[in-house]
């Protein structure tokens, strides 16, 4: 979703940022789903700009397939990281059945 921005090609923020000696990635869990960046100070404005480009053009660039894409990113990583795993479903279940309807985290199931 995004992997691409109104002034920079597709993969191209992977190829700029990786080149620059950082690292990019994200991660999942009930309540959200985060990206994450790692970049040398020397890459701080660069970086900066490419978020800038991909944040503020956001509407322009997200499409049907790669929301669609990353959906089934996400659905994967819960698929691995949870489903497949020894009591991986019990901390939802806990969550679930302790907090009572009504209170502000309360919209988990």
């Amino acid at each position: 979703m995004f992997q691409r921005s109104e002034n920079v090609g597709e993969d191209q923020l992977f190829r700029l940022i990786q080149g620059a000696g950082g690292e990019l990635n994200g991660g999942t869990n009930q309540d959200l789903t985060m990206y994450y960046e790692v970049i040398p100070k020397n890459a701080i404005e660069m970086a900066l700009w490419l978020e800038s480009d991909r944040m503020g053009y956001l509407e322009n660039t997200v499409t049907k397939s790669a929301f669609v894409n990353q959906q089934n990113v996400v659905q994967n990583e819960k698929r691995q990281g949870v489903d497949n795993q020894p009591y991986g479903f019990n901390e939802y279940l806990i969550l679930k059945t302790s907090i009572q309807r009504g209170t502000r985290t309360a919209g988990m199931s």
